[in-house]
């Protein structure tokens, strides 16, 4: 199987997602400053690309044979970032953002597919999980998760679940084990949750932990499912 093509294809897709989401936002979200406990759409924007940079340089370590450097608490990551990015202008953001995922890019492009199977610890928080995986969650899950949360608040469903269609369908076509179907199920899940979306959060969850029960565990005390926890469906899940 060629991944390559495939995250290729899904990087350029969350980057899109990125700009209609800037490109939506009217001019009080634009000015909005916002705080650590409440974050504004430009500090949205400046987390995803502070994480893609991240990674971008931990991938260029790769590709050099260095060890790439990271924290294994990432709150306090966030927090560093938070007052890196506090008070850069929109036009700075944006840039960065621009920059951010050419780089990324640029640096899967140098990656043979062998090497995105490749499961040494590249990463502090990477697990057992192989590269692939780690571009797939800087890259697309873990933008498309701030931006979902971000268009709840704004009372904005129809848009993301459109968009989580489309990407859903490009990652499950990454891995055809049980425990990537999982996965996938599983990050529509917790998507599905933070739109307020409550049925389809309950029934792609019960579908993922069947798939991939290791999940499980993780789902009683994921915050992204929290809006969940009080519907009957959900707790039937764990009645077995």
């Amino acid at each position: 199987m060629e991944r390559k093509p495939l995250l290729m294809d899904l990087l350029k897709q969350a980057r899109e997602m990125e700009t209609n989401f800037v490109d939506t936002l009217s001019d009080q979200e634009r000015a909005r400053i916002g705080t650590l406990e409440d974050w504004s759409a430009k500090d949205v924007i400046s987390h995803i690309t502070a994480r893609k940079t991240l990674a971008t340089e931990g991938l260029l370590a790769i590709s050099e044979a260095r060890s790439p450097t990271g924290s294994e608490d990432l709150d306090r990551e966030n927090v560093i970032l938070f007052k890196e990015y506090q008070h850069k202008t929109w036009d700075e953001v944006l840039r960065l953002a621009v920059d951010a995922f050419q780089r990324v890019v640029a640096q899967l492009e140098r990656l043979e597919e062998q090497e995105l199977a490749r499961r040494e610890k590249f990463f502090p928080w990477q697990g057992e999980r192989p590269l692939w995986r780690l571009i797939v969650g800087s890259g697309c899950i873990h933008p498309l998760g701030h931006i979902a949360e971000f268009h709840r608040n704004r009372g904005n469903r129809e848009q993301v679940g459109k968009m989580l269609g489309e990407m859903a369908r490009s990652m499950v076509d990454l891995d055809d084990s049980s425990v990537w179907q999982g996965e996938v199920k599983y990050t529509l899940a917790c998507m599905h949750s933070l739109l307020g979306a409550k049925a389809e959060a309950i029934r792609e969850l019960r579908e993922a932990l069947v798939l991939n029960p290791r999940l499980t565990d993780l789902s009683k005390e994921d915050p992204d499912l929290d809006a969940i926890r009080g519907e009957p469906e959900y707790q039937a899940i764990y009645k077995h």
